[in-house]
């Protein structure tokens, strides 16, 4: 059950991740709109967390900074903090009860697009 409810979200975001790491090259502004940029940004940082200590935690990193400056005034040091907390909070570094699987992925597409995320951004 807990599968078949990933799927969706984990395809998602690794279609995202694909497009991310593999078509905006960082040293380019992306030409997403400002939406998607928030919503790849949220990602990113949670990703940070999710995958602390690993290569995807640094290209999560890196992914972020180049987004943070593409976004300019429309983003906030105090935003990025509060994503950086928030993701925190969600823990997606944890395993899930289920299986013992980190679905980091999943759960920081989830929160990207979550209306508390997309709160903050109208702030």
């Amino acid at each position: 059950m807990l599968t078949r409810n990933l799927v969706s979200p984990l395809v998602l975001s690794c279609c995202l991740m694909t497009f991310i790491f593999h078509v905006v090259p960082s040293e380019a502004a992306p030409r997403e709109s400002l939406k998607e940029m928030r919503l790849i940004l949220a990602n990113a940082l949670c990703l940070g967390v999710g995958y602390d200590g690993s290569a995807l935690k640094e290209d999560a990193e890196q992914v972020a900074s180049t987004y943070i400056e593409a976004l300019g005034r429309n983003i906030s040091q105090k935003q990025v903090l509060a994503i950086r907390k928030m993701a925190t909070e969600i823990r997606p570094n944890q395993p899930t009860p289920s299986n013992g699987r980190n679905y980091a992925i999943a759960k920081c597409t989830l929160f990207a697009i979550s209306s508390d995320v997309q709160r903050l951004f109208q702030r």
